[in-house]
């Protein structure tokens, strides 16, 4: 853009006559604006820093990256430096140190130069100190072990009726293994007998279970028992012949 100017000299005496005008030029492209840093997001993990930026304005030309610069804050540290790419939309530091306060500064870059940095003062927070010590991780163990143990003793005692948990609950309240009764057939018996825990019963035999009746039929009595009783109404109990 081309200005015209003119000057004049002023004092307390007034204001003396202008010069000759002149023309000004101003140059159509310059350095960058300063990054704008948007502190209120600032991110602090541990020893990780994070703060958003934008560019508004690049002056004319392209940005060609950023300059990141950080140190410590004391007089004996050296800055760091690095670059981030022009459409870079934060700036992270990483491994930094625990108890330290830290000074950065951004700047953009273009083809015209650099822009003024933007500073940012951060602090590092104190190392959290670690409770977990070798007895804890030891516990810790035992306890995973406990219980894996008990799952697997409790699936023993619930599907084999064996186990630690089987054996204290027999002790304990005196809870019988359940299991299948078994008939065992008797060795060297030719006669079909069978052995039912210790008791012989001729095959064939049937244990009168019912109660015993006696019926009146004519001048005599019947006795009749549950396994000489009619099977239908039908079936008559013949009464023995007479006495000669």
């Amino acid at each position: 853009t081309t200005y015209t100017a003119r000057m004049a000299a002023l004092n307390a005496a007034g204001r003396g006559q202008f010069s000759l005008e002149k023309e000004i030029r101003t140059e159509g492209k310059r350095e960058p604006d300063s990054p704008v840093l948007f502190t209120d997001e600032v991110k602090i993990e541990g020893n990780t820093f994070s703060v958003p930026l934008r560019q508004i304005d690049d002056g004319g030309s392209p940005l060609l990256h950023f300059t990141v610069r950080h140190r410590q804050d004391t007089e004996q540290s050296m800055w760091k430096e690095d670059e981030l790419s022009s459409d870079a939309d934060s700036v992270t530091l990483k491994e930094l140190a625990f108890g330290s306060d830290y000074q950065l500064e951004i700047s953009a870059v273009n083809a015209n130069g650099s822009s003024i940095p933007a500073t940012y003062n951060f602090t590092i927070a104190e190392q959290p100190v670690n409770r977990m010590t070798k007895g804890s991780v030891v516990g810790v163990v035992m306890l995973i072990f406990l219980v894996v143990f008990l799952a697997v003793d409790a699936t023993c005692c619930y599907r084999n009726r064996c186990g630690l948990l089987m054996t204290i609950a027999v002790k304990l309240f005196g809870q019988k293994v359940p299991g299948l009764k078994r008939v065992e057939e008797g060795e060297g018996n030719t006669n079909g007998e069978v052995k039912l825990k210790g008791i012989s019963k001729p095959r064939g035999s049937l244990q009168q279970t019912g109660p015993q009746t006696v019926s009146k039929e004519g001048n005599h009595l019947t006795e009749v028992t549950c396994d000489k009783a009619p099977l239908t109404k039908h079936e008559k109990v013949q009464p023995p012949p007479a006495d000669a």
